[in-house]
């Protein structure tokens, strides 16, 4: 935003519904009638709920939309009203290393020859270099990838959803029970008012980690957990029962970090591969 302004554009927020956690497509209609806009530029780094491209087109029908999905990137397989380029979205780029298990890269696609023009043109005076090795294991992380992409991405939102449903019943207060608490691969606890970063540094002393973040739900800091990295291990919904059971262990009772931190261990040891979808055969 800060970098647009920069620019001389002007610059305002997509209307945001707190109480749905989600986008206020109607409100956003009725904002771009009034104040056409040239671009509409979705950050979904956090977000518990896919982004509708259908419904953006129509809120923005003359607008470019570019959804910025790099925490969305493996989820997209199983999210066909995300997905959309046709008739949706302009463009969905983003980093290559979170729910897309790749290398520290990047990627951007679009079915638009003007706008993939644009790009290559800006490509030689804003990249000194492609990155050859890193070029090489995106590559093979997207051809592994393929033939599991979908249940994958299923199996992440699976287990967000349990994980969510077992810290709820230890008494974690957790956003979204309207919708299941969460359609991504992210759960957002909301800590009691100034603990957040407290159990934030509880968590990395047992050598969990997760990150402290303001919440949309309710603008103030929280944990926003993320179950990719575990689900890449090979685990499933049964398995997010000690994970939670872990985190209300430290978290709720105020075990000792180092002893709950000597249970991570044990539970990672379980997980030594890597895997898509259970690959482990257990």
């Amino acid at each position: 935003m800060t970098v647009c302004e920069g620019y001389g554009y002007q610059v305002d927020f997509v209307p945001f519904d707190r109480d749905r956690l989600a986008i206020d497509h109607e409100a956003l209609a009725e904002r771009i009638a009034k104040h056409p806009a040239d671009v509409v530029y979705l950050d979904a780094s956090t977000t518990l709920r896919l982004p509708d491209a259908r419904a953006l087109r129509a809120a923005a029908p003359d607008a470019t939309i570019c959804l910025d999905a790099s925490h969305l990137l493996g989820l997209l397989p199983a999210a066909p009203d995300t997905l959309v380029l046709d008739g949706g979205f302009d463009s969905v780029s983003g980093s290559t290393h979170k729910t897309l298990p790749g290398p520290q890269k990047g990627m951007l696609v679009t079915d638009s020859d003007d706008i993939a023009e644009k790009i290559g043109a800006r490509i030689p005076f804003t990249a000194s270099s492609s990155h050859s090795a890193s070029v090489g294991s995106l590559a093979i992380t997207l051809e592994e990838l393929l033939p599991h992409r979908v249940d994958y991405a299923r199996q992440i939102m699976a287990n967000a959803r349990r994980l969510a449903r077992e810290l709820v019943e230890y008494g974690f207060e957790v956003a979204g029970a309207d919708f299941g608490h969460t359609e991504t691969h992210q759960i957002w606890v909301h800590p009691p008012e100034g603990d957040a970063h407290a159990w934030g540094r509880l968590l990395t002393s047992a050598d969990i980690r997760t990150t402290t973040v303001v919440l949309p739900s309710t603008t103030r800091s929280g944990l926003r957990l993320g179950v990719q990295e575990v689900t890449r291990w090979g685990m499933c919904e049964d398995d997010m029962v000690p994970v939670a059971e872990l985190l209300a262990r430290l978290l709720l009772r105020g075990e000792d970090s180092a002893k709950v931190a000597m249970d991570v261990a044990d539970l990672a040891r379980g997980f030594p591969g890597v895997a898509y979808v259970d690959d482990h055969g257990r």
